[in-house]
């Protein structure tokens, strides 16, 4: 049965998306199914259809502006990622010139990995015996003065830059990443609350470009009208925006902790 309102929510998401009828259409679908119509029946839903319910329709509606806002809010989180990690270094270099600070699983994780950085396997053992022996016995061992220690991590440095980002996948965990990338969202909510020129609008606008993100955080604590704080901020009430702060602070504080741990 061809439904008019499911036709456009489909054509939409693919020019949004640049993808197939076929996908728009599984995207659509599956939001409808497990969100907006998940408290219905099969029979309900048949009836609705029938009858050409206009509610209905707004659901198909706003499903396809719920895909489209996710799909896009995925894609723009993955650029965050790839711009984040751009910025972290693989810490074998600092690591490798401060031996004595590392801790001993720190240590024998880099190790681990050095066989993956470093193609040469001849430069990999050379890294793990500096990073287990310190320098002075590196040099004892491999018949190297000072300066041709140094000259040798100098040269992997400029190595490391030029393949920055291969290795970063290489040294961060894909769990990592993700901690990474949602903090990168969380302190643009943290830097706008912070700002002297913060307005309840501009909190708005931000809560819309990370609405499904933020529905679910909000999701995990008890609010008066946590609809009202995602759809019109300005008029939500103190305390629920007293919570939220508390929320978008806590996870950051959260997700520190896990990165440390590791």
């Amino acid at each position: 049965m061809k439904i008019d309102s499911y036709v456009t929510a489909t054509h939409r998401i693919m020019n949004a998306l640049n993808i197939s009828g076929y996908e728009a259409s599984n995207l659509l679908y599956d939001r409808l199914i497990n969100h907006r119509l998940k408290n219905m029946t099969a029979a309900q839903v048949m009836k609705q259809i029938e009858e050409k319910n206009n509610s209905l329709k707004w659901l198909i509606t706003y499903s396809g502006k719920d895909v489209k806002r996710n799909e896009l809010q995925d894609k723009k989180r993955q650029e965050k990622v790839r711009e984040e990690l751009k910025k972290y270094d693989t810490g074998i270099i600092q690591l490798t010139y401060s031996n004595n600070t590392l801790r001993p699983k720190d240590r024998e994780k880099i190790i681990a990995l050095l066989p993956k950085i470093f193609r040469n396997h001849k430069t990999a053992e050379w890294c793990a015996y500096l990073l287990k022996y310190g320098e002075l016995e590196t040099r004892h061992h491999y018949k190297q003065t000072h300066r041709q220690v140094q000259l040798k991590l100098n040269d992997l440095e400029k190595q490391c830059n030029r393949h920055r980002e291969r290795m970063i996948n290489i040294v961060l965990s894909k769990r990592e990443k993700e901690i990474i990338a949602e903090e990168d969202v969380l302190k643009e909510f943290t830097q706008l609350l912070e700002s002297e020129s913060y307005t309840d609008e501009q909190m708005q606008d931000l809560i819309n470009e990370e609405y499904a993100y933020i529905e679910d955080l909000m999701g995990t604590v008890y609010m008066k009208n946590p609809k009202m704080l995602l759809d019109s901020f300005m008029d939500a009430v103190n305390t629920d925006k007293y919570i939220f702060c508390n929320v978008i602070y806590g996870r950051i504080k959260e997700l520190e902790r896990k990165m440390i741990e590791g």
